[in-house]
């Protein structure tokens, strides 16, 4: 998400940059000129997702400037080209959520941001305790740590061609604690998650999670567990 509210800000800025003839299109560089593709793609995909692109959808050109120009006049609300498209994709698509506006979907994370921030630094200052209701999941490799904490744990039945699936489906093998023992390593070790060590990922269950299903064939609505 931060990704893509950076590329709608800065591809918005480029382009402005580029039709008032501050910047000059022979002279982008490749990362320049990488964040005005990926932008123009971008508003592509989602007006091919409004009931207007369903019922007709843009093919792009190829021709960068055109294509933004297009676009920017299917997004208008009233026809005319001098308004500012992040807020107007904003409130297309996360007016439902309570935002109109770029800065405030950047105010709001950013005060998320802090917030977590905060929580962590004050639950780093506790002793570590597993409780009942508490997920372990066990990683076998520290080199899978870095991609993880940067885009989450990846199911292999997202990566592609060669994608496979393991013994639970879409990589949810969270292992719930059921019971607490003498020491963290007993606890641990009563987990399927043990298998798949010696890295585990310790999630405190904050009230958050639905649990569907208490025992085996009791389901309360589907199964998570």
């Amino acid at each position: 998400m931060n990704d893509y509210l950076e590329n709608l800000e800065k591809g918005q800025e480029m382009f402005l940059n580029l039709s008032n003839g501050v910047l000059s299109f022979e002279k982008l560089n490749p990362q320049e000129l990488e964040v005005l593709i990926v932008f123009v793609q971008h508003l592509n995909i989602l007006y091919n997702n409004t009931k207007n692109g369903k019922e007709k959808s843009n093919e792009l050109t190829g021709n960068l400037i055109k294509d933004i120009e297009k676009l920017i006049q299917l997004y208008s609300p009233n026809g005319k080209l001098s308004y500012d498209l992040p807020d107007r994709i904003i409130k297309m698509y996360f007016h439902f959520a309570g935002f109109n506006t770029l800065e405030e979907v950047k105010t709001y994370r950013n005060e998320k941001l802090k917030q977590a921030e905060q929580r962590n630094r004050n639950f780093a200052l506790q002793d570590l305790k597993i409780e009942v209701g508490d997920f372990i999941k066990g990683i076998e490799k520290i080199d899978y740590l870095h991609n993880i904490l940067q885009n989450g744990s990846l199911a292999k039945e997202y990566l592609g061609a060669s994608a496979n699936s393991d013994s639970t489906p879409l990589d949810t093998d969270l292992s719930r604690i059921l019971e607490k023992k003498e020491s963290i390593e007993k606890i641990i070790e009563q987990t399927p998650s043990s298998g798949y060590g010696p890295i585990y990922f310790y999630l405190k269950n904050d009230e958050r999670f639905v649990v569907t299903r208490e025992k085996q064939g009791e389901d309360k609505n589907c199964d998570f567990f």
